[in-house]
């Protein structure tokens, strides 16, 4: 949920990126708990947070995605 909560909140043409951080996360919280269909007492810096170590998970993940598509191919 709240990586599609970042996407829609991201994606907004009309507010556009030039908000501050906390009005962005704030957005995304609200987006969050409107769509949610679990129990969850995050609040915006929390969701921030999350979002920060999911964010590093995936460029780990890309990286070592990335060395593996660069490694030569083996004869078939």
């Amino acid at each position: 949920m709240l990586v599609a909560a970042w996407l829609e909140i991201s994606m907004d043409a009309v507010q556009g990126i030039d908000q501050p951080r906390a009005t962005y996360w704030e957005r995304i919280y609200e987006y969050y708990n409107m769509h949610k269909e679990f129990e969850s007492d995050r609040n915006s810096n929390s969701l921030a947070h999350r979002w920060g170590i999911i964010q590093e998970a995936v460029n780990k993940f890309c990286g070592w995605y990335g060395q593996i598509e660069r490694r030569p191919q083996s004869p078939g």
